[in-house]
């Protein structure tokens, strides 16, 4: 017969917060709370795993925002902060579910397009810098940007995350340096 009852129990709620915490600043920027480059590479290889085995096109896109540090020196780094986060947020506001939009750094974003060819993501980026190109108004300012894309291609680009993505580089320099 049982007589007594021994319970011992721990709250883990805050254990599970801090864990949910380092896994949100590994995987995503704070910033924008966009995904990071940890989870586009993670992504990109999947998606090109998808596309081999469907036969299907996809595409990487890198994206930077032309003369971003002037916005920083004449207004500041706040302002700079908000304009990218209004950056990230038209950016998803112009892709597919599918798709993956993150924030690498500074002024610097990429776009993974599964099942998207070359022509369907060149209409994208056609797309992206008119809604880039709209008016910021924030605190009563209105100013204007421009963004420089590259393009990569699978397979004829690449056939992994580091070739698609050097080649988008190449792409959105030579984008920059055409004007």
């Amino acid at each position: 017969e049982v007589s007594h009852f021994i319970g011992s129990f721990a709250d883990l709620s805050q254990l599970r917060a801090s864990e949910n915490r380092v896994h949100q600043l590994a995987h995503f920027d704070p910033l924008t709370g966009l995904p990071n480059q940890t989870v586009l590479q993670d992504r990109t290889g999947h998606a090109i795993t998808m596309a081999q085995r469907m036969k299907e096109p996809l595409c990487l896109m890198q994206l930077s925002i032309d003369h971003f540090k002037m916005v920083n020196d004449s207004h500041s780094h706040a302002m700079g902060d908000r304009v990218l986060i209004e950056v990230a947020r038209r950016l998803s506001a112009e892709v597919r579910e599918q798709d993956t939009v993150t924030h690498q750094a500074g002024n610097e974003f990429s776009l993974l397009l599964p099942t998207t060819g070359s022509d369907g993501a060149a209409h994208l980026a056609g797309e992206l810098l008119w809604a880039l190109a709209q008016p910021y108004v924030l605190d009563g300012q209105s100013f204007s940007l421009t963004a420089s894309i590259g393009i990569a291609s699978y397979p004829e680009n690449g056939n992994d995350f580091e070739g698609l993505a050097k080649c988008a580089a190449i792409a959105l320099h030579r984008a920059q340096s055409s004007g």
